[in-house]
């Protein structure tokens, strides 16, 4: 897409060579402007075709974000709204991979306060459900500042795994939590910080006595005691007020995407780190959030689905152990390679940030977010 100035205000542009190109019913539902949301559009024939003209005179883009003046809890209903939104999509039998989610071409009114979207109705033989959403495009823009400064980390990652999932009933609980949730919460004290403050305290008292009715030496002492819990508490308190705000979110994720080994500690699996890999022919990018995420030709095999005939129905695993990253090769062929290096079957190996792994053919850039 491109933006335009035109005599009478600004125009997202969508460039088509063929309006048979185009779904009928869904050009005539945003043309029409049935659907609160979605910018109306206009079509306008080219000498290189048709061009489809979307209106956001008087809106600011996303991008923007110093211009959006409004405060946090406008910003959560919207975007909360925006999300709801591409949930129902398909109640209006609207597939939701023609949405453009570039935050260049997202919209936000300040009259109305709400979020407007581009939607491409162009012929699809897609399913209508939310895994239609390019998770790789949904982490990005998410990824933007407009986001990031309205949404915890938890509920940010909670987005995108409910939407590779699709799983509607978790996509639910984050929009309700966006919706819902737009104070801090009260943090509760919890055992151990009440026995350190009792304690601070009762050295913060008998400091006091030992000044009026002790010798120098176990003053002294006592004042340096006093002064380290006073000097950690201060310290707890403002590592504390630092730590991002979790929810239910994180354990309702873990429960519904990933099938528990009661064997295995909560420890292993850090949702809050991940990595991807990018294809370099095409700049498709997978995600890889788990402890362990298998790469494959075979749909129910793989959590990365890679189809091509030279990889394997389950052609590597990629290990995540703490804050460091594996790959091992499980291949028929032995043909998973790291840095131009073929690996021995079943062994890992570590990878770093912007290493090379190809599978088969295809090569992939490795990235840790």
């Amino acid at each position: 897409m491109k933006i335009r100035k035109g005599p009478y205000g600004y125009f997202a542009v969508y460039e088509i060579k063929d309006m048979q190109q185009v779904y009928k019913y869904a050009w005539d539902t945003i043309k029409d402007h049935l659907v609160d949301g979605l910018l109306c559009a206009y079509d306008e024939e080219t000498r290189k075709g048709n061009e489809l003209l979307y209106d956001f005179s008087g809106l600011i883009k996303i991008t923007e974000q110093e211009a959006i003046n409004t405060d946090l809890k406008t910003k959560r209903k919207a975007i909360g709204d925006l999300f709801n939104l591409i949930n129902k999509l398909g109640d209006y039998l609207l597939p939701a991979d023609n949405l453009i989610l570039d935050p260049d071409y997202i919209f936000f009114d300040m009259d109305q306060e709400k979020i407007n979207l581009c939607y491409i109705p162009l012929m699809t033989e897609s399913t209508i459900d939310i895994s239609l959403l390019d998770y790789g495009k949904l982490e990005k823009l998410l990824s933007s500042e407009f986001f990031r400064s309205s949404l915890s980390e938890d509920e940010i990652t909670s987005l995108i795994y409910s939407v590779k999932s699709n799983n509607e009933e978790l996509y639910g609980k984050v929009t309700e939590s966006i919706m819902t949730n737009t104070t801090e919460p009260k943090k509760e004290l919890n055992i151990n910080k009440l026995s350190f403050i009792l304690l601070m305290i009762f050295s913060f008292i008998t400091l006091i006595f030992s000044i009026l009715f002790l010798d120098r030496i176990c003053s002294i002492i006592l004042g340096i005691i006093f002064c380290c819990l006073l000097v950690k508490t201060l310290y707890d308190h403002k590592k504390d007020k630092a730590k991002p705000e979790t929810s239910d979110l994180s354990k309702d994720r873990t429960q519904i995407l990933f099938e528990k080994d009661p064997d295995i500690p909560d420890d292993n699996c850090n949702l809050f780190s991940f990595a991807s890999i990018e294809s370099v022919e095409d700049k498709k990018a997978y995600g890889i959030y788990a402890s362990e995420t298998t790469i494959g030709s075979d749909r129910f095999l793989a959590d990365i689905y890679l189809d091509d005939e030279k990889i394997s129905a389950l052609q590597a695993k990629i290990l995540k152990e703490d804050n460091s990253f594996f790959v091992m090769d499980c291949s028929d062929k032995n043909n998973t390679y790291l840095e131009n290096r073929a690996l021995e079957k079943e062994k890992p190996y570590e990878i770093k940030d912007g290493h090379e792994i190809r599978f088969g053919d295809k090569v992939f850039l490795f990235k840790i977010n």
